[in-house]
């Protein structure tokens, strides 16, 4: 004899009901064409597997239709006993919405469940199960997110690490420099001192130039650690210039010696190039002034009258690989820009300003910057600007929009008397 068919046999997970068009998945389960068509979740209900991309695709299984086809036209063998209601011994085949219970229909009736709200047990589970399967997809969307974070995390840790090795290899190299180069000038001195007349010859000059009440005094003395963070993710250390003007100038790479141009008959250019000031441009003549920079001492005459005009100098030298790092003073003046070509920090009205070609907005920069310090790394196409004698960072300006070569570039704005030079420190 043939068993008889059972309910859950051929019951749509989804709906519920006794399969439509039933179709047959890849895992073996089976649902209604329309139902798996339909369903929010790219995964199966019943175990979780993916489901095909192309679900309109499916093939109808016709055995399983026959059957259901069958079944829909004889009753259907029950295959459990009904559960009745514990109260009233009633069939529960009503599900309270309100309640999110099971009720029988002398349930539905009663003072409990006034005014509440009922659907039939089928039509209720087939709604709860689509809830289910909707929050089941946004639980999947949720963690193949946190699955990407993860993985991203973990890339950027290993190259964080990888970086902190570089680094520390770069430091350990300039670190062997130095002392190498602190040996060399101890045997020197000690060369010198075997030789009696010559280290008497220059003892006596050292004293008559009054250099030093010290002579053999040791450079490094009052170095310290410099506190500052590892810049961690795209950005790396910068620690080996913040060194640079403590280190007797032998860790590479040395600030870079730019010289400017005498070409702009509206500013006038020091003989080493190094400095400039606006050139007088009125009839009025001032007395001479002077005063003196970086040891030089220097006279110009000034007129009186200010002029709102921009005036710009670029440097000699120009820059398409590698890293360059050199210090601008400028001093006391109200208005200034420097940087590198179309990339620039400009202080004007006791406020910065980060630029990039015609783009300038207000950057996060507080405290007098009296000497900036510029780093360009044309390999990142970034230029970062230091204020030089804490060498804290103040800006940074990346991106692909710097185009190669670039120069060193100074903005000033035109004033008489110009008493304030702008400066390319050299050390």
């Amino acid at each position: 004899m043939s068993c008889p068919l059972s309910s859950a046999d051929l019951a749509c997970p989804l709906c519920e009901s006794i399969f439509s068009d039933p179709v047959t998945l890849g895992c073996g389960h089976s649902f209604c064409w329309s139902c798996i068509v339909g369903a929010p979740s790219p995964l199966c209900t019943m175990c979780r597997a993916p489901l095909p991309p192309e679900r309109d695709s499916l093939v109808i299984n016709h055995v399983l239709k026959s059957l259901s086809l069958r079944a829909k036209e004889r009753p259907l063998a029950p295959t459990e006993k009904q559960t009745l209601c514990p109260d009233h011994e009633e069939p529960l085949k009503l599900f309270c919405v309100t309640d999110q219970t099971l009720a029988c229909i002398i349930c539905r009736d009663g003072e409990a469940h006034d005014g509440h709200k009922f659907k039939p047990i089928r039509e209720a589970a087939a709604s709860l199960r689509r809830d289910l399967d909707l929050g089941l997809a946004n639980q999947d969307s949720e963690l193949q997110k946190i699955q990407q974070l993860h993985e991203e995390q973990s890339t950027e840790l290993s190259r964080t690490k990888e970086g902190c090795g570089e680094e520390r290899r770069r430091i350990y190299t300039q670190t062997e420099r130095l002392i190498q180069a602190l040996q060399k000038k101890r045997d020197q001195l000690l060369h010198q001192e075997t030789e009696p007349e010559k280290f008497l010859r220059l003892w006596s000059e050292r004293q008559r130039g009054s250099v030093s009440t010290d002579v053999f005094s040791v450079r490094s003395e009052g170095l310290s650690v410099v506190p500052a963070p590892l810049l961690l993710g795209p950005q790396h250390s910068h620690l080996q210039f913040f060194m640079w003007k403590q280190l007797l100038q032998t860790v590479e790479p040395r600030p870079d010696l730019l010289t400017l141009p005498d070409q702009n008959p509206d500013l006038t250019v020091s003989e080493d190039g190094r400095s400039f000031h606006c050139t007088p441009f009125s009839g009025k003549q001032y007395k001479g002034s002077s005063w003196t920079m970086h040891g030089v001492n220097t006279r110009y005459n000034f007129t009186t009258c200010t002029v709102p005009q921009t005036l710009s100098l670029s440097s000699v030298q120009s820059f398409s690989s590698g890293q360059h790092y050199w210090e601008v003073e400028v001093g006391l003046r109200r208005c200034w820009c420097v940087g590198v070509t179309a990339h620039l920090l400009k202080y004007e009205n006791d406020q910065y300003f980060w630029c990039r070609f015609e783009e300038c907005e207000q950057a996060s920069v507080s405290g007098a910057v009296r000497v900036v310090g510029v780093y360009l790394d044309c390999d990142t196409r970034s230029v970062s600007f230091y204020e030089a004698r804490s060498m804290s960072l103040l800006l940074e300006l990346r991106g692909p929009s710097m185009l190669l070569p670039v120069n060193a570039c100074f903005h000033v704005t035109a004033i008489e008397p110009d008493i304030n030079p702008l400066t390319i420190c050299q050390y």
